[in-house]
């Protein structure tokens, strides 16, 4: 078993996602790495969602598309509303 895990989180980042982050931080879940995802173009976005705050430091969103998958061992995702999107990547 691993002392900490990187998780990748999937969602509205202004809403699921801050959530996430703070049960993770809440309940001292062992993160090693975190990686907010976008699932919209990082391009398209404006500078306030381009991070969140984790552990008081903010963490760089990052693109959903051009995203490296084999350095995450846990995956939280808004299913209802990134399902599809998610599917491509997660199989």
């Amino acid at each position: 078993m691993k002392s900490e895990y990187n998780i990748a989180l999937i969602g509205d980042l202004k809403g699921c996602v801050e959530i996430m982050l703070e049960v993770l931080v809440a309940r001292s879940f062992p993160v090693g790495k975190i990686f907010p995802l976008q699932t919209e173009s990082i391009d398209e976005v404006d500078d306030e969602t381009k991070s969140v705050m984790f552990s008081g430091k903010p963490v760089d969103v990052k693109d959903i598309n051009s995203f490296d998958w084999e350095q995450v061992d846990i995956a939280f995702s808004d299913r209802y509303r990134n399902h599809k999107t998610v599917g491509r990547y997660c199989q």
